[in-house]
């Protein structure tokens, strides 16, 4: 892959960095929304309702396309689509995959602690992680196979 960066599209790096901003305002004010969320706050705020509502409108579309443009700037500056491939499988896959194993566990437990659906430690509660998948909030299975919230 080549390091040449006199092509770079830096209007995408800055739109990457005002959505990942958006992203971790959201996430932050997922506390204190009306909605259901891991861990929640006893006291919820329709205004926290309402910005969610308003970033998840266009917050997700937002990355789709940035990553498309990405994707089309990018795709020349690889010696064919196998290491193309390669590239993003190493890149995205395997730090997936270790935090599925890893640092999802610790949401999860946070998530069955904040609900009454698991009393212990988190150390005690690893052995549990690994019982069932997990697909959403309140339901049974712990294993986040798809990794939470790390992308």
């Amino acid at each position: 892959m080549s390091t040449d960066t006199s092509n770079r599209r830096y209007e995408l790096d800055w739109l990457r960095v005002l959505a990942i901003l958006v992203v971790f305002l959201y996430h932050s004010t997922r506390f204190f929304n009306l909605g259901d969320w891991h861990v929640k706050n006893v006291d919820t705020y329709v205004w926290v309702e309402l910005w969610n509502v308003f970033a998840t409108r266009w917050m997700m579309p937002l990355f789709f396309i940035i990553s498309g443009a990405s994707l089309f700037y990018a795709i020349g500056k690889f010696d064919g689509w196998l290491k193309f491939y390669v590239d993003k499988f190493l890149r995205l896959m395997i730090p997936l995959i270790i935090g599925s194993v890893t640092h999802a566990a610790l949401q999860i437990y946070l998530e069955r602690s904040s609900h009454g659906q698991f009393s212990g430690s988190f150390i005690s509660f690893l052995p549990e992680y690994f019982k069932g998948l997990y697909f959403a909030i309140n339901m049974p299975g712990n294993f986040a196979f798809h990794g939470m919230h790390l992308w």
